[in-house]
């Protein structure tokens, strides 16, 4: 014969695991509201701000002229832009700062930077950091994978993604953030010209 399992020892597991999530939701608020470090899209940046300059900077001389006229625009959910006016003194270029949250437990938040010129036309795509599996940084080739793809093209039209063809390996996910947020440039531009830049 059965034996019935007593409610109070059902109600007591219960509780326990309802504790234990409380204590996983408290613990992951606690760790969104960290604001220590520069954030962007409410997400604490992975580097410091003379990293991050760097890494703009370096965005921005693609175009073969060095920037001056810097410039910082918050674009909320859309990131950060940073427009400059090249010593050329006939173009401006952006940079915009991407930093999104990765739906998977194995993998980490996905941060990086590209730049586009004044006719939406791709320039550079850096990453602050991007992680493959076994929390490995993106190498060279994964860079260029992403770089390729978008290089020369207009960004007011979408790029497709195709998981087998331009996803890096063992990063899909991530990936196909990078070419999402990049396809999101319209909305960016709009911002841009919205606020007269």
């Amino acid at each position: 014969m059965r034996r019935k399992t007593r409610p109070a020892f059902a109600w007591a597991i219960a509780i326990a695991l309802a504790l234990g999530f409380i204590g996983v939701v408290e613990a992951n608020a606690a760790q969104e509201k960290k604001t220590e470090g520069d954030t962007v899209s409410g997400i604490a940046l992975p580097v410091s701000d003379k990293e991050l300059m760097g890494k703009v900077t370096a965005a921005l001389s693609t175009s073969g002229h060095k920037p001056k006229n810097l410039k910082t625009v918050s674009l909320g959910e859309l990131g950060r832009v940073y427009v400059a006016t090249m010593d050329d003194g006939q173009e401006r270029v952006f940079v915009r700062l991407v930093a999104r949250r990765v739906p998977c437990m194995d993998c980490h938040d996905v941060f990086f930077v590209y730049s586009f010129d004044e006719k939406m036309t791709f320039l550079d795509f850096i990453p602050l950091h991007i992680t493959k599996r076994y929390n490995k940084p993106w190498d060279r080739d994964d860079i260029d994978k992403i770089r390729n793809k978008f290089s020369g093209k207009s960004l007011f039209e979408p790029v497709s993604f195709d998981p087998v063809v331009d996803a890096v390996s063992s990063a899909t996910i991530s990936s196909k953030l990078v070419f999402h947020s990049i396809n999101q440039t319209g909305k960016a531009y709009q911002e841009l010209v919205k606020l007269g830049l």
